[in-house]
């Protein structure tokens, strides 16, 4: 499936800090952290496996050739833009991971309405 940039903040990093190392690391993409739009923050329950979290979903705007990402070995195996409808066809489809789905449909509205910073 389909799956967004992510993972977690490392020891005295901030979010932001975090998701654009995350965001270099897995696409080769270089941002500084005021070029992060910060959408939202969903909290996930703690479970029978792990604790709860945070998940803060930031948006970079920003004309990148498909061509100038640089895939983190191991970690991603492919890329592609996809425009707003696209993503909501794709998530219908089933083939975006669910929690990146559902986080799409929670902030799409609010991503919509902000456009670009």
């Amino acid at each position: 499936t389909w799956e967004n940039s992510g993972g977690a903040a490392q020891m005295g990093e901030s979010s932001r800090q975090a998701a654009v190392r995350e965001l270099q690391e897995e696409t080769g993409i270089a941002a500084a952290e005021q070029e992060l739009q910060y959408v939202g923050t969903v909290v996930r329950e703690s479970g029978a496996r792990s604790g709860g979290s945070f998940v803060d979903t930031y948006l970079l705007h920003r004309d990148i050739a498909l061509a100038d990402i640089q895939l983190q070995e191991g970690e991603t195996v492919d890329a592609r833009w996809v425009t707003p409808d696209e993503l909501d066809a794709l998530c219908l489809q089933g083939v975006v991971a669910r929690p990146v789905a559902e986080r799409w449909a929670q902030f799409k509205e609010k991503i919509m309405k902000e456009g670009r910073p």
